[in-house]
């Protein structure tokens, strides 16, 4: 570590192995870049729609009110029907029974409604947009790791090329970005807010106050806007603000202090409380968040250890491991070595933001077995393979041992970029394909296209009416892109009244049981997605 505290590389050319001695070495190093940022893009955004929607997606789809939007470039409309949504959602906030809206993730919502508008343009549907700007953000965060370890090695630009392959196809981080959940995006800004910290804590002196001003604006900016993604950046910035107070009352040029009278102590607390402060408002304002987030749901029927017990078979059940990638992890561990060689501070810092947000959210957290809530784990595991590779390429000083290292890179980086294609574009006839990534997905069926067979018998029913959405939202959606008329409706009411719909799609649990069977077999079963969860229900002759 030099006197300013910025970590210091492994000398080029005394056994680095991972710089690159030419004239060339720069361009070669940012064309290596913009590759990386294509495969990434490439590997979430191929087929973006394909994929099942979960609840959520059509949660998130209703709470935006995406089916009231209407087409045409008019941004004065624009602004007066988000401003309409944006009374909703105030008039909503809080309200934990039957709620109107998702209560979370505004800014997905929002971001969600022009990428609506945008398809209109451009020419793609509803589930396309929800998941957009998680395929964009998601992509740009291998190109965020790459900027990281080429700022941490600027002599080493392998290590910094090695991790933004890997996170461009790391499984668990492709998946979660092929989807309409949030933590795709807020990952990416929790990750930026987590460098500039890095920046903060080894620049910025007790007494440089433009550094400690820019670094808690920059750590406020990004943990709201990862906030307004996702509410698991909550978690994360209590993370930090513990790692702050352990770590920045000693200053870069070695001084230390207490805690409580470090300036850099408290500028990094003050970064952090503007996500507290949104926190303390939901503990506070809101029945929702009390009922789903601060009150554990399974807390009267199973105990603390049974939680996470199951929790723990359900994460081994989804493929955790494969989804982290197991070269990543096999290179983590000797990633520790070369962070020790690099800088101390650097090994901390990387394990303190591997192990910290795991504990909390394993131990703590009310359903520790949603793998996505470790997503910023995923990519700190990243960092911490590429440094692996960097230290097996500066013990490769011979040719041998260069080719080896060498090999050992394109091998890891090969074996995430097969498996992920596998798992999410090639389907279960490939030999390195993931079934557990896709969670109840059935023996033998392909992941895309889930929605196919009953989008196919729509299109020969041919129906004039809307088609009836009950109990779920996500389908509306997927009938509305086929250039179809839908509408949600109180199925029960409908029927008590005389006025069965049609056409109905709705969950086969909800309606077979309440509605086939105890109403007498109004409708029969037409068609089935591959999952078998939703069904395409007809009107029969018993009404």
């Amino acid at each position: 570590m030099d006197g300013s505290g910025t970590p210091r590389p492994l000398p080029a050319g005394t056994g680095s192995g991972a710089s690159l001695r030419s004239r060339w070495a720069k361009p070669i190093t940012w064309v290596g870049a913009a590759l990386v940022l294509l495969v990434a893009l490439f590997a979430r955004a191929e087929d973006l729609d394909g994929g099942v929607m979960s609840p959520d997606d059509g949660w998130f789809l209703r709470s935006a009110r995406s089916e009231q939007l209407t087409g045409g470039i008019d941004p004065v409309q624009w602004l007066q029907q988000d401003k309409e949504w944006f009374k909703i959602l105030v008039e909503d906030f809080g309200r934990a029974e039957l709620p109107l809206t998702f209560q979370h993730s505004y800014l997905h919502q929002l971001v969600t409604r022009y990428s609506i508008r945008l398809g209109w343009i451009v020419g793609f549907g509803h589930v396309a947009a929800l998941r957009l700007d998680q395929a964009f953000f998601g992509a740009l965060t291998a190109l965020l790791v790459f900027l990281w370890l080429r700022r941490i090695a600027p002599e080493e630009p392998l290590i910094a090329l090695a991790g933004g392959a890997l996170m461009a196809v790391q499984m668990g981080h492709v998946a979660v970005s092929r989807s309409g959940w949030g933590q795709a995006a807020c990952t990416f800004f929790l990750i930026w807010m987590i460098t500039i910290a890095w920046k903060m804590h080894t620049t910025a002196g007790e007494r440089d106050t433009g550094k400690l001003v820019r670094g808690a604006l920059g750590i406020a900016a990004t943990s709201v806007v990862a906030y307004g993604f996702h509410e698991m950046a909550t978690v994360y910035t209590l993370v930090l603000a513990v790692i702050v107070v352990l770590q920045f009352a000693k200053a870069p040029n070695g001084t230390a202090r207490w805690p409580w009278f470090s300036r850099r102590v408290l500028f990094g607390l003050l970064g952090c409380v503007p996500v507290g402060a949104l926190t303390l408002v939901l503990l506070f304002y809101s029945e929702y968040a009390q009922n789903t987030w601060f009150t554990s749901p399974y807390a009267n029927q199973f105990t603390w250890l049974e939680i996470r017990t199951l929790s723990a078979k359900f994460l081994w059940k989804n493929a955790i491991f494969a989804q982290s990638g197991w070269p990543v992890l096999a290179l983590a561990p000797i990633g520790l070595v070369g962070a020790f060689t690099r800088d101390m501070r650097w090994l901390i810092w990387l394990v303190l933001w591997a192990v910290l947000p795991t504990l909390l959210l394993f131990l703590k957290f009310e359903n520790p077995s949603l793998a996505r809530i470790y997503l910023p784990v995923f990519v700190i595991l990243v960092v911490l393979a590429a440094e692996g590779l960097g230290v097996l390429w500066a013990l490769g000083r011979s040719r041998g041992g260069r080719a080896v290292a060498d090999a050992i890179a394109i091998g890891a980086i090969g074996w995430c970029a097969v498996s992920t294609y596998a798992t999410f574009m090639a389907g279960p006839t490939h030999p390195l394909f993931v079934r557990g990534v896709h969670g109840d997905l059935p023996e033998g069926v392909h992941p895309l296209g889930t929605f196919q067979p009953i989008a196919r018998a729509l299109r020969e029913l041919a129906p004039t009416e809307p088609v009836a959405i009950e109990f779920t939202y996500g389908p509306a959606f997927r009938v509305l892109d086929m250039g179809l008329p839908a509408e949600f409706v109180p199925l029960l009411q409908r029927i008590e009244d005389g006025r069965p719909p049609k056409l109905l799609i709705g969950p086969r649990r909800e309606v077979e049981p309440a509605h086939l069977t105890s109403h007498g077999g109004l409708y029969e079963l037409r068609a089935a997605d591959t999952y078998d969860m939703l069904g395409l229900y007809v009107l029969g002759d018993k009404q």
